[in-house]
């Protein structure tokens, strides 16, 4: 069975490649007001030479490429990583775009024409004020501009279900929405069929992002059904005690 044509894959690129540009943007301006701040105080240069760190907010994104801080990657939107690896990843990225960026000045020997305060400043701002940016205004951008949630079933109206349902619905990290749930045993309005339901919900929901919150024998079967049908796939045995978004890996990709 082939996985089925969805129709918002497209609008998860968008949103990734928008976040892309919002990073970039954050990390350039954060940079260029440090070198303001400090020219304003004395420094012995024009706002010119920020044109010459171009490249660095490039690099951030790249290097968040690799941190797999865009859903995996551009080319992979799956479901992400939990606050607080984020966070950590988030910050290793800066980290490492800077530390280009002192060598690259060390090696051409340029590192004169800048202040290494006012680098460091900045980097600890982009640090600083990076996960707050993508937190909140970068949410109100996609907003603005009708950037839809991705949509997910879940599969298991349990109670590690509802728990999952009600973090996804509360928590600014994952940018998605619950459709509703299978189940072969419950029943109501939120409940849009049985587990070997899922490939018709599927498309007919447009859906391809599912969450497993079925007792670890049943989840794992279901697993292999589901990785036919859906891009990505999550596992939350139904034993789950932590928060769902502590977990370390969070998409199960075919």
């Amino acid at each position: 069975m082939k996985s089925l044509p969805h129709r918002r894959g497209r609008s998860d690129r968008i949103y990734y490649i928008l976040l892309m540009i919002v990073d970039a943007i954050t990390v350039y301006s954060i940079l260029c007001a440090s070198l303001y701040v400090y020219y304003l105080c004395g420094a012995k240069y024009t706002m010119i030479v920020a044109l010459k760190l171009i490249p660095v907010p490039f690099v951030a994104v790249l290097i968040n490429v690799f941190a797999k801080l865009y859903g995996g990657s551009i080319f992979y939107p799956g479901v992400g990583v939990n606050m607080v690896e984020k966070l950590k990843r988030l910050t290793i990225s800066v980290f490492f775009s800077y530390m280009v960026l002192f060598a690259y000045l060390a090696v051409t020997h340029t590192m004169v024409r800048f202040s290494r305060l006012a680098l460091t400043a900045s980097m600890l701002l982009t640090m600083l004020l990076l996960p707050p940016i993508r937190a909140v205004i970068f949410p109100w951008i996609c907003k603005r501009l009708g950037i839809v949630r991705k949509r997910i079933l879940i599969a298991g109206a349990n109670k590690t279900g509802f728990a999952l349902a009600a973090e996804m619905k509360t928590s600014p990290v994952w940018n998605i929405e619950v459709a509703g749930f299978l189940d072969d045993e419950a029943g109501g309005p939120k409940i849009l069929g049985r587990l070997e339901d899922h490939a018709r919900v599927a498309a007919e929901q447009h859906i391809s992002y599912i969450a497993v919150c079925l007792p670890e024998q049943d989840g794992i079967r279901w697993c292999r059904e589901f990785l036919k049908v859906f891009h990505h796939v999550l596992l939350v045995p139904e034993h789950q005690e932590l928060p769902m978004l502590q977990s370390y890996q969070t998409s199960i990709g075919s």
